[in-house]
């Protein structure tokens, strides 16, 4: 499978964009779906501390992850995002190679750990997290506040 994993850094074309949209539409398929514009997208590219990892096969964008970086005094963490592989994709091995890819470009970047979340419910994906060397943080409970 010829899939190719790049960091983007220019902004999106339409059939980018489009192909970005139904990974998020899969990745919440329970919620109110809207849409980001282009224009938020080419601003999530652009933000300093955000990098948007895409996997792409034959043209089409079948897996997305956004790593934030985030300077915690004397180090700095990266928390992955929006971590998306395309349904009818081969799924274990897409997800591989990004999550390589962006623990390489973490590493380079002098980040000391990545972190991500999921629920406990998406028992697939956390086997899948588990197997790429993901440990689940036992301690962790995650509170939002929406405003």
């Amino acid at each position: 499978m010829g899939v190719a994993v790049r960091k983007l850094c220019r902004n999106v074309t339409a059939s980018e964009y489009n192909d970005i949209v139904i990974l998020l539409r899969q990745h919440y398929p329970d919620v109110a779906f809207v849409p980001p514009t282009t224009d938020d997208v080419n601003a999530t590219i652009h933000e300093p501390n955000q990098h948007q990892f895409v996997a792409k096969y034959e043209g089409v964008i079948i897996a997305i992850a956004l790593l934030i970086v985030n300077r915690k005094y004397t180090r700095k963490v990266g928390h992955i995002e929006e971590d998306v592989v395309l349904d009818g994709s081969a799924k274990e091995f897409v997800r591989k190679i990004m999550m390589e890819n962006v623990k390489k470009f973490a590493a380079n970047g002098g980040i000391v750990v990545l972190d991500l979340e999921t629920s406990d419910d998406r028992t697939i994906d956390i086997a899948a997290y588990e197997k790429l060397g993901f440990t689940k943080r036992d301690n962790m409970v995650v509170y939002r506040w929406r405003l």
